[in-house]
């Protein structure tokens, strides 16, 4: 997913995911639900970090809702 610190708050396609280790600042994110992005280990350029399972968990949900995903 596409993770970024422009404040999305109201915004439909985006979700809170809060501050974390995948932002040096440790500023707020948001994950843009319309950009699912499929990367490969070798593809990546920046350092990747997991999210805690509550931030997870709701962006999941949102993905099973507008997608049907499983």
């Amino acid at each position: 997913m596409q993770l970024t610190s422009k404040d999305h708050d109201g915004e439909g396609d985006f979700v809170s995911v809060g501050a974390g280790g995948w932002d040096g600042e440790h500023q707020l994110s948001w994950v843009n639900l319309d950009r699912v992005i499929r990367v490969y280990e070798g593809g990546m350029r920046r350092e990747a970090a997991a999210l805690p399972r509550e931030p997870f968990e709701r962006v999941t949900g949102w993905l099973h809702q507008r997608h049907g995903w499983r």
